[in-house]
């Protein structure tokens, strides 16, 4: 469990980006059309994404061959650098281009080092799991990157109401990057303590650490990283989508004011930091599948009445969507990770989830609140995004109905 405080620096990372996103439209692509700045902006978030699949094949190669406790270390130090890189540099303004530039590069090492942070933490909490309990202790992975949204969206909330918004766009905004580092200073110092999980080492005692475990996944579970980038592009969207951008959608498209967005999508996360050990409980019980199809067809049923409130403008039928949001997206996120890891051989699964899932989470998850923009302003429709989700959330119903029930897999 203590080795799960990274995935609060992941999702931080994440928010603090979507949340403060038209502040650093301003800080860095200062174009005179709003629009285009942010624009701009979430194109910077998906090339972070764009880094992740070397991430994985860096640090997914790692956690194979010398473990999973010193990948994560690895990877911590490396996010505690970026972030203090990213709340240092200097604006548009000051330096002109290389502004965003030295800005897009911060952000790929960020990208980088999130290639194997996600996996890692995954990875030590089902492989220390009980019989049992593998979607529900592996939801706590998910319940950490909650709490990252949630101290995220709320230090952003704090700021923006603390401080004029002169102050945001001149320094105020460098505070998250840093308070990001300082967690990732934190994990890094508790991961030295954490012993390495038992299924790995028995590999190393029995001798049969792969030498070459990303080419050996590649080559024998094409399958289970298909599966993975399925499950994972899945619940990137849908977080991204109904979670994480909603507060930059209230405020560039619905036209709410920044305080009252990132209030709503405060009590978004709190609400979903609660709520999604449940599903991975429930799946413990009666298997991964059922908790998985009912996720899929409630986005495609309700995904677009609910975008309606989300889009109306008012406080109160959007804060009720927000929150209804949040029962299908944890449903799914809740029990997936752990359906797809029990379909991966120990020696091989560091490497294939983290090329799976960061092809699948960089494709889907870093495109997403960029799709998002093109289709409202494509369409004219605030609603326009629904779409999207629901087409997607079709496709995995196929994907989830074909499934291989595994819940009671033994993990060797």
């Amino acid at each position: 469990m203590l080795s799960s405080v990274g995935e609060v620096v992941e999702w931080f990372d994440f928010m603090i980006y979507l949340a403060l996103a038209p502040i650093l439209a301003k800080v860095f692509f200062p174009t005179g059309d709003p629009l285009t700045s942010l624009f701009a902006t979430l194109g910077i978030f998906a090339a972070a994404y764009l880094a992740r699949p070397l991430g994985a094949i860096v640090f997914g190669g790692l956690g194979d061959r010398v473990g999973r406790k010193a990948t994560l270390v690895i990877s911590a130090l490396v996010m505690a650098i970026a972030k203090l890189i990213e709340g240092s540099l200097p604006s548009y303004d000051a330096v002109g281009i290389a502004a965003p530039i030295l800005f897009v590069l911060a952000r790929m090492l960020s990208g980088l080092s999130l290639g194997g942070e996600f996996t890692g933490t995954f990875i030590m909490l089902f492989e220390t799991a009980k019989p049992g309990q593998r979607a529900m202790m592996t939801s706590l992975g998910n319940v950490m990157s909650g709490i990252g949204v949630l101290l995220a969206s709320g230090l952003v909330a704090l700021l923006v109401g603390a401080l004029s918004a002169e102050a945001m766009q001149d320094w105020g905004w460098r505070i998250p990057f840093y308070a990001g580092a300082l967690v990732c200073f934190a994990a890094l110092a508790i991961r030295l303590w954490v012993r390495e999980t038992p299924p790995f080492r028995r590999l190393q005692e029995r001798g049969e650490v792969v030498k070459r475990p990303l080419i050996e996944a590649v080559r024998r579970q094409p399958r289970g990283i298909a599966l993975t980038f399925a499950m994972s592009g899945f619940n990137a969207l849908t977080y991204y989508l109904v979670i994480a951008f909603v507060a930059t959608f209230l405020q560039s498209d619905v036209g709410m004011d920044h305080a009252t967005a990132l209030t709503i999508t405060t009590a978004a996360a709190l609400f979903n930091v609660v709520f999604i050990p449940i599903p991975g409980w429930i799946s413990d019980r009666i298997g991964r599948r059922p908790v998985l199809i009912f996720a899929c067809l409630f986005f495609a049923i309700f995904g677009y009445p609910l975008f309606t409130m989300l889009a109306s403008g008012a406080f109160v039928p959007t804060l009720i969507a927000a929150l209804i949001f949040v029962i299908p997206a944890g449903c799914f996120m809740g029990p997936s990770n752990a359906a797809t890891a029990e379909h991966l051989p120990t020696r091989l699964r560091y490497s294939a989830f983290a090329l799976g899932y960061n092809i699948g989470t960089g494709l889907f998850g870093g495109f997403t609140p960029l799709i998002a923009i093109w289709l409202i302003h494509a369409t004219g429709s605030n609603v326009a995004p629904s779409v999207y989700l629901i087409a997607a959330a079709l496709v995995m119903l196929v994907v989830t109905w074909r499934l291989r029930e595994t819940y009671r897999v033994e993990i060797v």
